[in-house]
């Protein structure tokens, strides 16, 4: 095999557009997620340790923060009327881009930052991911594909093809 067929392909040559942290364009969000928070101003301190960006805050009533395009949450203070158990059953997930920044590398960084999380452990699918909990307990994922192993693990992307075409027989084409 010459090295151009041994080369491991990126989110480019599957036709993923590659979003940057630090966006802070202005856009209809197409779907965002909405928190309650204990503390707002340390809640915002915490995300930003993670390269959040804050596009809007309004003292005592809510702060807008983005990871990349399109990977929203807006962060509302309820002080100590938080539910005893804030996200049960909620997991957050943000894909990272093999190509902005590994998972190992953003591990090194927030760990060097005082936040603590787990992984980046590698998935049944594909994936690696790095998880942590923010200070009112929402679990987040960071996700990211591990082209190594999906170009070498075609019988699992075969599966997940046909598990869809028998759950979406109406979606198919002639």
């Amino acid at each position: 095999m010459d090295s151009e067929q041994s080369a491991v392909k990126t989110s480019e040559d599957y036709g993923f557009s590659v979003l940057k942290r630090g966006n802070n364009e202005i856009y209809p969000m197409p779907t965002f997620v909405s928190l309650l928070v204990s503390d707002l101003t340390a809640s915002g301190a915490w995300y930003k340790k993670l390269g959040f960006v804050t596009l809007l805050a309004v003292p005592g009533m809510m702060s807008h923060v983005r990871w990349i395009k399109f990977a929203d949450l807006l962060l509302y203070p309820v002080g100590d009327k938080l539910p005893a158990q804030p996200g049960a059953g909620v997991r957050l997930n943000f894909t990272v881009w093999p190509e902005d920044i590994s998972l190992g590398e953003l591990a090194a960084e927030w760990r060097a930052r005082g936040v603590e999380c787990v992984g980046p452990t590698a998935t049944p699918w594909n994936s690696t991911e790095l998880t942590l909990r923010d200070p009112d307990g929402y679990q987040l994922t960071f996700t990211q594909v591990d082209y190594s192993r999906l170009q070498q693990n075609h019988e699992f992307g075969g599966k997940i093809e046909q598990g869809y075409k028998e759950l979406n027989p109406e979606l198919q084409r002639g």
